[in-house]
Parts: C-alpha cells; sequence; structure tokens
C-alpha cells in the first residue's frame, strides 16, 4: 500500500476513535486540533527527497539518521501552522541536537520571500528555515489534505506516526512523546 493510501485509511480510522488507554508498550497519549497522535505499524522508511536551506543547500532525511526527527509542514498563510509555529521553536530549543531535531519545512511558493519575515516578526530562533515549495516531500508522504501536519520519524529513519493538524509541540504530553521515541531501543 502506498504511503498515499495507507495515511488516507489512518486518518479515517483514527478520527472516528481514540482510545481512552493506551496499550502497554505504546508512546504516551498525545493529541492537538481533537486528532491524537497516529502511530505507523508497520513502520516503513521515510522518504529521502530533498528539500532547501535558507543558504540554499540541499538537505535530506538520511542525514538525520541516528535522531528522533519532528518533521513539519506548514505555511505562513495557514492559520493553525501560525498557531503552533513558537511551539516547535521552543520544542527545539529544549531538545538535545544529538539526539533529537524539529525540522520545519515551509511549503511557501515564495519560499524564502515569505518565510523570512515570518521568523523575525514570530522571532522563530530555535529552527532551520527549510524550504519546499514544489510540496514534493509533503506529496510523498500522501499528506497534501493536511497541513499542519507533523511526522515522528525514530532513529533508524522510519516513519513512527504523525499527528494531522496543529497542536502544543512544547507542552509535557509533547516532550513525553518525544522522549518515548529516544528511549527506543531500535527495534
Amino acid at each position: 500500500m502506498s504511503y498515499r493510501g495507507f495515511l488516507s485509511a489512518a486518518i479515517v480510522l483514527a478520527c472516528a476513535a481514540f482510545p481512552a488507554l493506551a496499550a502497554a508498550g505504546d508512546p504516551p497519549p498525545f493529541s492537538g486540533s481533537n486528532r491524537p497522535f497516529i502511530q505507523m505499524a508497520p513502520r516503513e522508511a521515510a522518504p529521502d527527497l530533498p528539500f532547501t536551506t535558507r543558504y540554499g543547500d540541499t538537505w535530506r532525511l538520511s542525514q538525520f539518521r541516528g535522531k528522533v526527527v519532528l518533521l513539519n509542514f506548514w505555511a505562513t498563510w495557514c492559520p493553525p501552522c501560525v498557531w503552533e509555529m513558537p511551539g516547535l521553536d521552543r520544542l527545539n530549543a529544549a531538545l538535545d541536537p544529538e539526539e533529537a531535531v524539529v525540522l520545519a519545512v515551509a511549503i511557501d511558493r515564495k519560499a524564502a520571500f515569505a518565510v523570512r519575515p515570518f521568523f523575525d516578526l514570530y522571532r522563530l530562533k530555535h529552527l532551520d528555515m527549510l524550504f519546499d515549495p514544489a510540496d514534493a516531500l509533503r506529496a510523498e508522504l500522501g499528506a497534501l489534505d493536511a497541513l499542519p501536519i507533523t511526522f515522528l520519524i525514530d532513529r533508524q529513519g522510519r516513519l513512527a506516526g504523525y499527528l494531522p493538524g496543529s497542536a502544543e509541540w512544547d507542552s509535557p504530553d509533547a516532550l513525553a512523546l518525544i522522549r518515548y521515541y529516544l528511549g527506543e531501543d531500535g527495534e
């Protein structure tokens, strides 16, 4: 099954019901915008399409293997995205950069022209300015119908789960979710 098919089916199922208690070994419950964090099983390798930095460098997700990655897709014109960006900035500041990283990838078509002033306005100092104006990486993940959407990638570079919609990423519950995946032994 493709990422797109899997993701669409999982969103429908997850929105229908959220179990009150997580099974043993499951990550701590975390939700945002009335939607839960959705685990992916079996875990598949995250796509490795390029995205760019504010300096024009090309990065790929494979460069972050060995770290837990919170991969967020957002746009300056998306109100829920705007709301959650300061929390993502604070979360990235709280993480050990050797262990985990937040990658907030803007899909704005005007890329740096829209994002640079946004970062200044909201005083975002702990996130890199990252761009995918063609929206290729989010498309490869089959998530074009959700914005913002955040994927959690485990240390082995596999998609562990995602959360469609905005969330309080600097909350204790979000930190507990990240710590859970930091503590995994690589299964």
